[in-house]
């Protein structure tokens, strides 16, 4: 017995005989395509994710760098000139890191425990500085914050 068509095979099973065709049919076809949408779509959705975490960890290191410019002018001052207290409260800063803001505190600490104490009643050989940059990244709802210490002493 011979096919209608020259593109279709015969088959033989239970059923009799039945043309077997090659080929997709349209559901395959809709699974394939909603498959590649969603692989394509998840890929996109990376990129984004990428821009933001490159523009956090940029900021930080500019924090970072604003906190340890401060650190090191107090450092450099002598250490009777160096008062405690709120040294410069929390503000921001000028053009072109007017997105940043710093607060710098100094604290006097005395004994093993290293426990706060005031410098006016009893001068300590040992400072505390407490430099604290705040910023608030474009993608985040919330202020981030990086805090340097150091510890000095009277030579």
């Amino acid at each position: 017995m011979k096919s209608e068509s020259t593109n279709k095979k015969i088959k033989y099973s239970e059923e009799g005989f039945t043309p077997l065709v090659w080929g997709f049919t349209m559901v395959e076809m809709m699974i394939a395509v909603f498959i590649l949408v969603i692989g394509i779509v998840a890929i996109l959705n990376i990129f984004p994710l990428g821009l933001q975490v490159r523009t956090g960890a940029q900021m930080a290191a500019v924090a970072s760098w604003l906190g340890q410019e401060k650190m090191e002018e107090i450092i450099s001052t002598p250490y009777s000139e160096i008062s405690s207290g709120t040294i410069e409260p929390k503000h921001n800063l000028d053009s072109p890191y007017d997105s940043y803001k710093r607060e710098t505190i100094v604290s006097c600490l005395e004994g093993v425990n290293l426990t706060e104490v005031s410098c006016d009643s009893q001068p300590t050989p040992l400072k505390k500085i407490k430099v604290t940059v705040f910023w608030k990244p474009p993608f985040k709802a919330t202020e981030d914050k990086i805090e340097l210490l150091n510890l000095i002493v009277k030579k």
